[in-house]
């Protein structure tokens, strides 16, 4: 999920709407894009949003021991597969620089040396 797929009233999600893509994977994968898309303030992870988003999900599905072990190789692949994505979208056959920019700081941060270690520390 990404601000581009919600629709907002006052800052509050009223609606989701992202079915183009709509297939069955790994329930992580959804997390991990939902936390790359709404957890970065500034090309910085925020803890509280961070938090917030794993509190809500849990609230209503605990996370498996599995997927909060691999829930930094969810992130990595979102982070890696999206990027490509948008390049290929936005550079190449959409040109928008804007959007290009947008997830270029992934590469910049984490992509390569997030370790579950660091994501913990981030966290506490």
């Amino acid at each position: 999920m990404s601000p581009e797929n919600c629709m907002f009233n006052s800052w509050k999600v009223i609606a989701f709407f992202d079915w183009e893509e709509v297939w069955i994977s790994a329930s992580i994968l959804d997390l991990a894009t939902c936390i790359q898309n709404f957890c970065y303030k500034d090309n910085k992870l925020d803890k509280e949003l961070f938090n917030t988003i794993i509190s809500s999900y849990e609230s209503i599905r605990p996370l498996t021991k599995k997927e909060k072990e691999n829930i930094v190789n969810a992130l990595k692949y979102v982070w890696f597969t999206l990027s490509v994505w948008t390049f290929l979208q936005f550079k190449l056959y959409h040109p928008n620089v804007d959007k290009v920019k947008r997830y270029l700081f992934y590469w910049e941060v984490w992509l390569d040396t997030l370790s579950p270690d660091d994501l913990n520390n981030k966290l506490q």
